[in-house]
């Protein structure tokens, strides 16, 4: 990389993009069909707002190579800005039919359908993702995440499942875990992943509320104090604390 391109990314890091734009330039006036400067070109102008000229950009690198992915990314979250979904989904389906292998542009139409509220066509492009690689965490958690969406617990635990095999240290999976479980009636299981995630990361606050519920439910008043009286140790709305003291209250 030239001192020229070093100062046009500086530039762009720094929110200079006017100023990374007119380096970038001078690049494309020597490669006009140089689809990653029309791509820098384009995020520059995403990035200070001008998504007019981000859309034009991002065209122009498409129609110089079609075959980079990011481009088509890039141009839907453009729509996306804007909130002209329909075109944002266009985008992405085109690029899905001309590239069907390209699990990372079919992916972000999943993203879309969500946005979208299209849960079922979300699914739909999940399974196919996961068809193609069993093992795509990424798709396996967003599948996850909209079965307990839809109240299908059962498939949400399975998938959550299926990512826990692999990761073992994020105390967001262990409470989302715990949330489908604790929503399925498994009271046990929900309890034992809240109890993962506060070992995994002693400041998640989210889960001592959990615990302090599931002991309280399962009549276990003492515990069920212990938890919500560590929840209480942290930064919470007053509306929150006096609703979790109330909480105390009724377990002396």
């Amino acid at each position: 990389m030239d001192e020229r391109m070093k100062k046009a990314i500086e530039l762009f890091s720094e929110d200079d993009f006017d100023g990374a734009i007119e380096i970038f330039e001078e690049y494309l006036q020597q490669d006009p069909k140089n689809a990653g400067i029309l791509n820098n070109i384009g995020t520059s102008y995403f990035k200070k707002g001008d998504l007019n000229k981000a859309i034009e950009y991002y065209m122009k690198g498409i129609y110089a190579d079609p075959k980079v992915k990011q481009l088509y990314k890039n141009l839907a979250d453009v729509y996306i800005e804007s909130n002209d979904m329909m075109s944002a989904i266009g985008v992405l389906q085109d690029a899905v039919a001309f590239m069907p292998d390209e699990n990372y542009l079919r992916f972000a139409l999943a993203q879309v359908y969500i946005m979208d509220s299209r849960l079922d066509i979300a699914i739909d492009e999940l399974d196919k993702v996961l068809e193609s690689d069993h093992d795509d965490l990424a798709a396996r958690y967003e599948l996850a995440r909209l079965y307990f969406e839809l109240g299908v617990y059962g498939s949400a635990i399975e998938n959550y499942e299926l990512v826990l095999e692999k990761i073992t240290d994020n105390a967001d999976l262990f409470f989302n875990t715990g949330c489908a479980y604790e929503a399925s009636g498994d009271v046990d299981k929900a309890m034992s992943n809240f109890l993962k995630a506060v070992n995994v990361n002693e400041t998640y606050y989210p889960a001592y509320k959990k615990l302090g519920l599931c002991f309280m439910a399962r009549g276990e008043n003492e515990d069920a104090k212990e938890y919500f009286e560590d929840y209480l140790q942290f930064d919470l709305p007053e509306e929150e604390k006096e609703s979790i003291n109330r909480v105390i209250a009724r377990l002396n």
